[in-house]
């Protein structure tokens, strides 16, 4: 079917890896095999891939066909990408470290980033990113999570699932405030959030805080993490996390009653953390 020549065949190989599952584009109705060319020809158009997701994809094709250095892939200084495409998924099988960083008009990157279950670590600073693809929570190995420099104004309510991360750099954003799960991740050790405009207690003093946050038509309550519709509710509490002091953190929940029950558990978390850093300082108090 496809052109003997190796340029032709690393077409192919680009062709595969943009366009895949859609084999039957390679029939006509009748069942004749159509040509490479005509293939390509037709999903290019049908996919509107611009020079620059081209550009990505044949990355992608390079760093398979030579083997992934260390399982880790790296793309950035492109100047032009403005979306990562759906190529991204051919890095399933192999990816534990993905780079996309410094790409200074990247503003989206495809929902198939969710399914590179090897993921550990995932690197996408540096762009202009204004939201993460929720499909990020299903990536149950990720313990390393860098968003720095970005144009976040909030964080997906699913990011609760990452109950291995350990690292989650948000420093340079538009984050006002942190979900929920912020302060539950249970193995979260470094949290980086300087240069974001964080709401203090005097800003929200009085405020409502429906005024302060859009509502969300959808996410996962922060209580008892079933999906919501158009109907949640809204409050701000200030904590400390990761030895930063009286962060604002947001809460979306589906019902009253998971309110109050979210509020027993943020009580419980303030009282936790105050006996925690009692025991730590008593010590150090004893020996001077």
């Amino acid at each position: 079917m496809f052109s003997r020549s190796s340029k032709h065949l690393s077409f192919a190989t680009t062709f595969v890896l943009v366009c895949f599952p859609f084999w039957n584009q390679f029939f006509s109705l009748e069942g004749v095999p159509l040509s490479f060319h005509t293939v390509l020809k037709r999903n290019k158009k049908e996919t509107m891939l611009t020079e620059a997701q081209l550009k990505f994809t044949e990355s992608v094709q390079a760093a398979l066909q030579n083997g992934l250095d260390n399982k880790a892939f790296h793309y950035d200084h492109d100047y032009e990408l403005d979306s990562v495409p759906a190529a991204i998924k051919a890095l399933r099988p192999v990816a534990e470290v993905l780079h996309i960083d410094n790409n200074f008009r990247l503003k989206e990157i495809h929902p198939g980033v969710g399914d590179l279950s090897l993921l550990r670590w995932l690197n996408v600073s540096y762009n202009k990113l204004e939201e993460i693809p929720v499909e990020v929570a299903r990536l149950a190995r990720l313990d390393r999570l860098y968003i720095s420099n970005n144009e976040l104004a909030f964080l997906p309510l699913e990011l609760w699932a990452l109950k291995n991360l350990e690292e989650l750099r948000l420093d340079s954003n538009k984050l006002r405030a942190l979900p929920t799960y912020v302060l539950f991740l249970p193995k979260l050790r470094e949290l980086l959030i300087e240069n974001n405009p964080l709401l203090t207690p005097t800003e929200v003093d009085g405020a409502e805080t429906a005024l302060l946050f859009p509502p969300q038509r959808v996410g996962d309550c922060a209580s008892c993490s079933i999906r919501f519709a158009y109907n949640s509710i809204c409050f701000l509490t200030f904590h400390d996390v990761c030895g930063h002091k009286s962060l604002p953190i947001v809460h979306y929940v589906c019902s009253e009653r998971c309110k109050e029950q979210l509020q027993e558990r943020l009580n419980h978390y303030d009282v936790q953390l105050k006996r925690t850093e009692e025991e730590y300082n008593s010590p150090l108090r004893a020996r001077d």
